[in-house]
């Protein structure tokens, strides 16, 4: 949009500048509406998606966000990887099936760990993945291990083929990634909107 709005003083009648001016804010705004959700293509994963919750303060988001970490997953001390009260908290979570790597034409499901990062303001919070890694095993092809998976930066020329199709390893990430955080992100969502509190606090 920047970009646009440089061209407003090419237009000598003011006419013609408010309605390049209302192009771009519409341009924006079904920009911003598209990234409610992450998404995976050429460009790689969205950078990150902001969900509004209004009527909440960035306190009342970040207890929430705190105590959902405690309710997903089985050793939330472990999965902090680092915090600061009513700013934002740093996540490490494992998983499988983002991923795939493929041996001798055979494709084998990897092992994942992940990055992300939740920071918090008033009426507003925002999912940032910050990094996915896979795990190829070892053989006498490869020394194996723990690798990064480009996620935002161009990857076109790695996952896409000069046709625009997906290359065959890739297949299960395009779709497995995106799913995957977004159905993270509508889990955090579903429980900072519900009145559901921590069982030290629940009646007994």
């Amino acid at each position: 949009m920047p970009t646009i709005l440089l061209y407003l003083r090419k237009f000598k009648t003011n006419k013609m500048r408010k309605l390049l001016l209302i192009v771009a804010l519409a341009i924006g705004f079904i920009s911003n509406a598209q990234d409610r959700e992450f998404k995976f293509d050429k460009l790689g994963l969205t950078d990150y998606i902001i969900t509004d919750i209004p009527n909440k303060t960035k306190s009342e988001i970040y207890q929430k966000v705190i105590n959902w970490i405690k309710t997903t997953y089985k050793n939330p001390e472990s999965v902090i990887a680092s915090e600061i009260k009513d700013e934002y908290v740093k996540i490490n979570g494992v998983t499988s099936g983002l991923t795939t790597f493929s041996v001798l034409g055979t494709t084998f499901v990897s092992e994942n760990k992940y990055t992300f990062e939740i920071s918090v303001k008033d009426g507003k919070y925002k999912f940032d993945v910050l990094e996915i890694q896979d795990y190829t095993e070892p053989s006498k092809y490869s020394s194996g291990g723990w690798g990064n998976y480009h996620i935002t930066e161009d990857i076109n020329n790695e996952l896409y083929k000069k046709n625009g199709d997906v290359r065959g390893r890739y297949k299960i990430a395009e779709k497995a990634i995106p799913e995957y955080f977004n159905q993270l992100n509508k889990s955090l969502l579903d429980y900072i909107n519900s009145n559901e509190v921590t069982n030290s606090k629940k009646d007994w």
